[in-house]
C-alpha cells in the first residue's frame, strides 16, 4: 500500500533528509550504508501509514506527519546534569550502567558505564569500530519489509545504544537506558540494540521522558536477541513524557532455545504513543512474558500491538495488558498470537482487560489467535467495564470516600500488571507512582 496524496510530499521531504544525511556518515561502513540505502527505497514504496491500513486502524500519525518536525542528525546539549539526572528521571534506589540518549544521540557526560560482564554504550561507535557482534545483528532483527517507520528508521537512524551481556553472565545491577526529548518540532530515529548471549541475564530499564516543553517525536526501533538458555527481562517506562512527546517503537525478539524474554510496558502520558512488540521464538522451550499497564487521561492516546510468533514446538506465552482510561483518552489492543504447523505442545494465553471511568474515553481491542497446529493450549479474551458497584457499595460502608474507594479499587485492578516486575526498587516506586495517580483523579 501507499499512503494517500495529502501525505505523499512528506516522504519525498524525508527521502531527501535521508541523502542530506549521507553527507555526514563517512564514517559507516558500506554494509551499512547499503542497508540503509535498500531502507529508504522501501520506505519511498510503503509511505507512511494511514488508517486505510489495517494495523493502523484506529492510530493517526497524520499530525506527526505533516507537523513540520525536523530530524535531529546533531547531537544537542542541554542544561541538565547528571545530579539532576539522578534526582528528577531515574529511579530512587537504582544503581548500574546508565545509557542516556538525548534527541536519539548517545550523551556521555550524562551516561554512566560500568565495565564487566557488559559492552555497552553508543550504536554508532560500535558500528563505527566494526564491531563483529554489532554487524552480525544490525538491521538483521526488525524486518523493513511492509514496516514504513521501521524502514524509516534503518535509512536515517545516527545513534543510539548498544548493549550486550556476554555469555554466561549475570548482570547483577539493572541496565538504564534514558531517552530525553528536548527542543521543540524534533523528530529523532534513535535505535537499540540489545544481545543477550546463551546463558545470559540481564534486566533493562528504558525511561522516556521529554525535558523541554516542546514538540519532540521519537521512531525508535529496539533489535533484540537472547541466545540459548538466556533470560532478558525489559522493562519500559513511559510515564513523564508529557503532552507534547509521541513515540512510535517497534522492538523485535529473537529468541533461543530454551529463553526467557519477560515485557512489561507503562504508559501514562504522551500525546500518541504506539508500542509494537514481537517475539520469535527460533528454538524449542521459548518463554514469553508481555505485559503492560496503561493508565490514561485527557486525550492522550496509547496503541499496543503484540505479535508472539511460535515457530517450535514446546513454547509458553502469556500475555495481560490492562488499561485504566479517563477523560477523553483512547486505547487500542491488537495482540496476535502465531502457532505455526510444527509448533506442537504450545501453550499461549492472552488476557487485556480495560476499566472505563469516563463516557469520553474509548477503546478498541483485537485479541487474535491462528492456529495451524493441533496439539495446543491456547486462549484468549478481551473485558471493558465500569467500576464493580457492590464493590463501592461495600468500601464505602466501611467509610471510605467515593474517590477514596474508586481509588483502591483501580490500584488493584493496574497493580497486578506491576507485580510482574521483578525488580523490588522499581515495583514500589511505580506502584506508588499509580496510588498517586489515582488519588489525584
Amino acid at each position: 500500500m501507499t499512503s494517500t496524496i495529502d501525505i505523499a510530499s512528506e516522504v519525498t521531504g524525508w527521502v531527501g533528509n535521508f541523502e542530506m544525511l549521507k553527507s555526514f556518515s563517512s564514517g559507516l561502513a558500506p554494509e551499512v550504508m547499503a542497508l540503509r540505502n535498500t531502507a529508504i527505497r522501501e520506505f519511498e514504496r510503503l509511505g507512511f501509514p494511514t488508517t486505510k491500513h489495517e494495523e493502523w486502524k484506529y492510530t493517526s500519525i497524520r499530525g506527526l506527519v505533516t507537523g513540520s518536525y525536523a530530524p535531529a542528525f546533531r547531537a544537542v546539549s542541554t542544561p541538565l546534569t547528571a545530579a539532576e539526572l539522578h534526582a528528577r528521571v531515574l529511579p530512587a534506589g537504582l544503581g548500574g550502567t546508565v545509557i542516556v540518549l538525548v534527541n536519539g544521540h548517545f550523551d556521555a557526560a550524562l551516561s554512566s558505564i560500568q565495565a564487566g560482564t557488559l559492552q555497552v554504550g553508543s550504536l554508532k561507535a560500535a558500528l563505527e569500530s566494526g564491531d563483529v557482534a554489532v554487524m552480525d545483528h544490525y538491521a538483521q532483527i526488525a524486518a523493513n519489509e511492509g514496516h514504513a517507520l521501521v524502514a524509516l528508521n534503518t535509512a536515517i537512524a545516527t545513534d543510539g545504544a548498544y548493549i550486550r551481556i556476554l555469555a554466561n553472565t549475570i548482570s547483577t545491577e539493572p541496565i538504564m537506558v534514558v531517552h530525553l526529548g528536548y527542543g521543540d518540532q524534533v523528530m529523532s530515529n534513535a535505535r537499540t540494540l540489545i544481545v543477550a548471549e546463551h546463558h545470559s541475564e540481564a534486566k533493562v530499564i528504558e525511561i522516556w521522558h521529554n525535558w523541554s516543553d516542546g514538540k519532540v517525536w521519537e521512531n525508535h526501533v529496539s533489535e533484540i536477541v537472547v541466545g540459548d538458555g538466556a533470560h532478558l527481562e525489559l522493562i519500559s517506562i513511559q510515564n513523564e513524557v508529557g503532552e507534547f512527546f509521541s513515540l512510535t517503537h517497534f522492538a523485535q525478539v529473537h529468541q533461543g532455545t530454551g529463553s526467557t524474554f519477560r515485557s512489561t510496558v507503562m504508559s501514562s502520558q504522551g500525546n500518541i504513543i504506539r508500542n509494537n512488540v514481537q517475539a520469535l521464538h527460533l528454538g524449542t522451550a521459548c518463554n514469553t512474558y508481555l505485559n503492560g499497564l496503561t493508565l490514561l487521561n485527557g486525550n492522550t492516546h496509547v496503541d499496543h500491538h503484540t505479535l508472539v510468533d511460535h515457530a517450535q514446538p514446546h513454547c509458553y506465552s502469556n500475555e495481560t495488558y490492562k488499561s485504566v482510561l479517563n477523560g477523553h483518552s483512547t486505547c487500542v489492543f491488537n495482540g496476535k498470537v502465531m502457532v505455526r504447523p510444527d509448533a506442537q505442545k504450545t501453550n499461549a494465553f492472552q488476557s487485556n482487560k480495560t476499566l472505563l471511568l469516563s463516557d469520553g474515553a474509548t477503546v478498541n481491542t483485537k485479541p487474535q489467535l491462528e492456529i495451524f497446529a493441533d496439539d495446543v493450549k491456547c486462549s484468549h479474551g478481551a473485558t471493558t467495564g465500569r467500576l464493580d458497584e457492590t464493590s463501592l457499595f461495600y468500601m464505602r460502608s466501611r467509610g471510605l470516600s467515593v474517590g477514596k474507594a474508586k481509588a483502591l479499587l483501580t490500584y488493584a485492578f493496574g497493580a497486578e500488571v506491576l507485580a510482574q516486575i521483578s525488580i523490588p526498587e522499581l515495583r514500589e516506586s511505580l506502584q506508588a507512582y499509580l496510588l498517586e495517580k489515582l488519588a489525584g483523579e
